[in-house]
């Protein structure tokens, strides 16, 4: 069932936050710590969840907006990636979808073989998770990643 019908007040939002840090604790155990939690009932009940991933120092974003989740890996210097780039997963917020893209989450953060986006100056790097090798992309091949679904 959609997490989101239930999401019709503060304190059911608040539950399923909980609900989400839960699943957190149980994927990653020790590996992660909460750090941030935003929300907004009034804005369809957004939230933004945010944590550390101890054993890389990644820092792990968790966002939510009308029904929809994704999951963004961030690391010191600012190169993101997403998850859904790299792993194929159900975006509609429902545990066991959450439960689900946080299991693929934790192998692909084990793997620690990933391609983030950076952006420096107005120019764009690919730059790998395992070597922090940078590549510099163009505009053109950004948009022709976006279009595939990367």
């Amino acid at each position: 069932m959609n997490l989101l019908r239930k999401a019709i007040s503060g304190m059911q939002l608040d539950k399923i936050i909980k609900d989400i840090e839960e699943s957190f604790t149980r994927v990653f155990g020790e590996d992660i710590r909460i750090c941030e939690v935003k929300s907004s009932v009034e804005n369809m009940g957004y939230f933004q969840i945010s944590t550390c991933y101890v054993p890389s120092d990644y820092k792990i974003i968790l966002e939510h907006s009308e029904g929809i989740f994704n999951i963004f890996i961030l690391d010191a210097t600012g190169a993101r990636a997403t998850l859904s780039a790299h792993k194929k997963y159900n975006p509609e917020l429902c545990a066991d979808n959450i439960e689900n893209a946080l299991v693929l989450l934790k192998q692909l953060l084990e793997e620690n073989d990933f391609v983030f986006l950076l952006a420096v100056n107005d120019k764009y790097y690919y730059k790998n998770s395992r070597t922090g090798e940078m590549r510099r992309v163009s505009k053109k091949e950004l948009l022709n990643a976006k279009r595939r679904g990367v």
